[in-house]
């Protein structure tokens, strides 16, 4: 069969597999036969029943062996076929090939919501709830919240005579108040044992915002204990600690937290901990790896106050509080449906033990029914919710909250179909509301079916996955409740909708986390990467020891950094997430991915390799090919014969850059056709020029653009961020911002930011030739060059090799060459301009083309990553390390579209440390020259020396 036939036959393969597996599901529904009250609640038997059915259709559609033959080398985005529409996940403004699984880290915005919510905000006239009630818009407010707290206990299977609602700014919010009032006050010598809570437990499995509680708890003279899910054991089977509790213990208060569903594997902790821990029916028993540490010893939970973490679960599962009272719950709401962010809820059971307690020293806004300022007395408000809440409450956003419970239901209701139909226009979200027409808890238990059923698919397909030699192509992070199953079980009551993996090359190694989110982005796939604030379930799957984690940090490793692999163990994972809108193929999309990028064939996987040379100079066999000049950032580049060297870098490059009206720097990776506009500075006739295909050139006097000329540019200054820093810069004249607008659809402005006039400093590490004092030693922290910088990202000068891309473009070819691939033209090639280098070098012109021999253009192939010195011209320049690569260079300079090389071939072939690298950073060791009278001009065809 042809290759593009097996292709085909792939895709169809993936999709018939798993629909016919969720026809079964519809077919025969995930019911229980048992319990003819509640028609949806699946049984354990059913699902697995259900995951048979599944592993019959992949074994037919015999998918193992069409991966190993029919996706080896392909590289092809995916189609548009994959794209949800808005009120399926996308916003208005998402790219058409965006594959959506981050979920858990923040669901989509239903533009249908938002709808909703703006049409109310104009229609309703909404004042501050602190106002007298008989204001007509003090009253509404009100009444809007009241809703938004009937509403959120309505999804929990609650009322508000059972659970107070207080509002905060999130999760973290919620559990920071819980902290305040109950771990952060000092115990009283004296005080009773049932008057404060004295300790506080937490689950290793647990976000740093319950991490965050440790410190206050602590500080405050209160016992701290993490605990393993295993080491939490029934008095049934332990009786012998009941043996070991005094008088006292029974009446001491236990501050116990976890996550009712895992942020990091998607594994769903047993809501009925709840009642077991508020009846002392469990125990903590420690495992002989903590009995050493004496805060670990055998204990009893007495008069536990269970707070639970739902953010993670209750965005696609049903919690009921009525049948697992926990005393307190913490979430966030834009987890649920995307919209508003900044807000979140900690609900408190009012007939829980908790209640007196949950008193914290600051007070403010309207949470204090009298106070003296001049003495220190107050009296705090009688409910609960007001008593907590400071300040002015967010009430416009609450206001959202009852329609973003309406979309889920809707949602759930009308299946994946509800986007295209009647039944989530911005009115039917409002009617619902209005008639009371909404029961989103029962709505999450439609959502978690189709939800646990994508992660099923998604990690059976991911298990069955074998490199050439056979070797699994994916280790998966299921759950630390079973963690001798293999394969864990995936049933629906212990695990939710996340698949955690990392991805294996054939020998067995890891692939860095960042490397697979980098290659991802490119094919419009958006997943996360990393520890997701989790440490303790980052240690546990990962075998990380917290030595680890303190060697990682001084070896320089920080949260959100490249740094994915260290010492050949990995630092993080991959989290695939899901919601109420993600479709089979999205599934189907990563799959794809996966399989064209790490299951096709044994690629070799290096990093830059080891130089074998005999000179440590390299002479005649290098020239400067091209100097590229980038006035714009992010914009096309000016190829010029030659060009003096300025303050920062090339004389203007890269001094303006285009910002958006709420002063965002604009770049290729948000807007790739600015690789269209090209700027253009003659110096000879003072003149600065734009173009871009279809339409008119644009020219402005010079002086205009430097702010040299009053008449011709506004004298408006605009600050922005670039990599971090914070600059500012004088906006370029109305002429030039409406050319730049009108080419690219959008206002835009182009701003000015000289490095004369700004404060940007490079930060790389200073090399060791420039080292000037012997106590430069390794034991010190690097000293940086605090070279002057533009508006480019790390260094004044950039350079690449053609002898490099030549090899490159060779690897390029054996992946894909001779497949009629959408990404090349013709052959496979990319071009070297994709790098956005100021300095080419490359062979001289006595060397011809193809008379290079190809041994010695091997070895001269990344000669450059060795070299300490560069000599252009007369000039010398210093190396500060390889460039490290991101989808920037997958941008067609020429085009403006996005492809998935050479990003994919260099992550394969020139990754070192978690960072995929290609060209080397330049500074000038002659800074005098800046400053001279007459500036130094570097020309095409000079001479290039590097020093090795």
């Amino acid at each position: 069969m042809p290759l593009a036939a097996q292709r085909k036959t792939l895709r169809v393969h993936y999709k018939d597999a798993v629909e016919a597996a969720l026809a079964d599901l519809a077919r025969h529904p995930l019911t229980s036969s048992s319990s003819s009250s509640d028609p949806i609640t699946p049984t354990v038997d059913a699902v697995l029943r259900y995951e048979d059915a599944l592993e019959r259709h992949l074994v037919a559609a015999e998918l193992p062996q069409l991966e190993r033959e029919a996706v080896r080398g392909e590289s092809r985005h995916p189609k548009g076929d994959a794209t949800t529409k808005a009120d399926a996940g996308q916003s208005s403004s998402s790219n058409s090939r965006a594959t959506y699984l981050d979920h858990a880290g923040a669901a989509p915005v239903p533009r249908s919501l938002v709808e909703a919510h703006l049409s109310g905000l104009a229609t309703t006239l909404l004042g501050n709830p602190h106002s007298h009630h008989d204001h007509t818009a003090s009253r509404e407010t009100g009444d809007a919240i009241d809703a938004a707290r009937a509403a959120v206990c309505k999804h929990f299977n609650v009322s508000l005579r059972d659970y107070a609602v207080v509002f905060t700014s999130g999760c973290t919010g919620a559990l920071k108040l819980v902290a305040d009032c109950l771990l952060t006050l000092p115990l009283a010598p004296n005080a009773a044992p049932s008057s404060v809570v004295s300790e506080f437990s937490y689950l290793c499995d647990n976000h740093t915002s319950v991490l965050g509680m440790r410190a206050p708890a602590a500080a405050s003279g209160r016992t701290v204990r993490c605990i393993r899910p295993d080491e939490l054991v029934s008095t049934a089977t332990a009786p012998a600690l009941n043996q070991t509790s005094s008088p006292s213990d029974s009446a001491r208060n236990t501050l116990f937290v976890y996550p009712v569903q895992s942020n990091f594997s998607g594994e769903k902790y047993p809501l009925d901990w709840i009642n077991q821990l508020q009846s002392a029916q469990l125990q903590f028993c420690p495992t002989p790896a903590t009995q050493h540490n004496p805060a670990q010893e055998r204990q009893p939970f007495a008069n536990t106050i269970v707070c639970i973490d739902a953010s993670s679960m209750a965005a696609t599962a049903a919690i009921d509080l009525s049948e697992h009272p926990a005393d307190l719950v913490a979430l966030s709401f834009y987890k649920l449906f995307g919209y508003p962010t900044g807000l979140g809820a900690l609900l408190v059971r009012r007939t829980s033990r908790v209640v007196p307690l949950m008193t914290k020293s600051y007070f403010g806004g309207g949470t204090v029914e009298a106070a003296s300022a001049t003495d220190p007395f107050h009296a705090p408000r009688r409910d609960l919710s007001a008593r907590l809440e400071d300040g002015t409450l967010n009430f416009q956003a609450i206001a959202a909250l009852p329609l973003g419970f309406a979309w889920l239901d809707a949602m759930a209701r009308h299946g994946q179909q509800a986007a295209a139909s009647d039944q989530l226009t911005s009115h039917a979200l409002r009617l619902a509301v209005t008639s009371g027409d909404v029961s989103s808890f029962r709505a999450m238990h439609l959502i978690a079916l189709h939800t646990h059923a994508l992660a099923v698919v998604l990690a059976r397909h991911l298990e069955a996955l074998r490199s050439r030699n056979g070797a699994p192509v994916c280790c998966l992070y299921l759950g630390l409740q079973t963690p001798g199953e293999q394969p864990h079980p995936l049933r629906f009551d212990s695990h939710g909708a996340i698949v955690t993996f990392n991805v294996l090359r054939a020998d067995g190694s890891t692939v860095g986390y960042r490397e697979f989110e980098k290659l991802a982005a490119v094919r419009g796939i958006h997943l996360r990467g990393g520890c997701f604030c989790n440490p303790g379930a980052c240690q546990s799957f990962l075998h990380l020891t917290t030595d680890d984690i303190v060697r990682n940090y001084k070896d320089g490793h920080v949260c959100w950094d490249d740094r994915d692999i260290i010492h050949g163990q990995a630092t993080g994972a991959i989290r695939a997430s899901f919601g109420a809108t993600t479709r089979l193929s999205d599934i189907a999309t990563l799959l794809q991915f996966v399989c064209e990028m790490y299951a096709s064939d044994e690629a070799t996987f290096t990093v830059p390799r080891s130089l074998s040379v005999t000179s440590s100079t390299w002479r005649d066999a290098f020239i400067l090919k091209s100097i590229v000049v980038f006035p714009i950032k992010s914009c096309g580049g000016m190829s010029v014969e030659s060009w003096p060297i300025g303050p920062s870098g090339l004389l203007f490059d890269r001094e303006w850059m285009i910002v958006t009206p709420t002063d965002v720097c604009l770049n290729q990776k948000r807007e790739p056709r600015l690789a269209l506009v090209t700027p253009r500075i003659d110096r000879a006739n003072s003149t600065f020029s734009l173009s871009a295909t279809g339409v008119q050139d644009l020219v402005v006097p010079l002086a205009a653009m430097l702010g040299d000329d009053n008449s011709t540019i506004q004298a408006s200054w605009c600050e922005t961020v670039v990599c971090g820093d914070s600059v500012s810069g004088v906006v370029c004249g109305e002429i030039v911002n409406s050319w730049l607008s009108r080419f690219l659809a959008r206002p835009v402005r182009l701003l000015r930011c000289s490095a004369a006039n700004g404060n940007r400093k490079c930060t790389l590490p200073i090399p060791p030739t420039l080292l000037q004092d012997a106590d430069a030693t390794a034991d010190k922290p690097p000293q940086v060059t605090n070279a002057a910088l533009s508006l480019a990202n790390e260094s004044p000068f950039l350079l690449v090799s053609e002898y490099s891309m030549e090899a490159v473009n060779g690897w390029i070819g054996e992946r894909v060459g001779g497949m009629n691939d959408s990404v090349f033209d013709t052959k496979p090639h990319v071009p070297i301009d994709r790098f956005r280098a100021n300095f080419v070098i490359g062979p001289p012109s006595t060397m011809l083309a193809g008379e290079v021999e190809s041994d010695v253009a091997s070895s001269l192939a990344f000669v450059e990553d060795h070299a300490q010195s560069f000599a252009i011209g007369g000039t010398r320049f210093v190396a500060c390390g390889p460039c490290t690569r991101c989808q920037m260079i997958c941008v067609d300079q020429a085009k403006g579209v996005v492809t998935s090389e050479p990003l994919e071939t260099l992550a394969r072939f020139r990754k070192h440390q978690g960072r995929i690298l290609f060209g080397v950073h330049l500074m000038c060791d002659q800074p005098d020259i800046a400053q001279s009278s007459s500036l130094v001009e570097l020309c095409v065809d000079d001479p290039v020396l590097l020093t090795v």
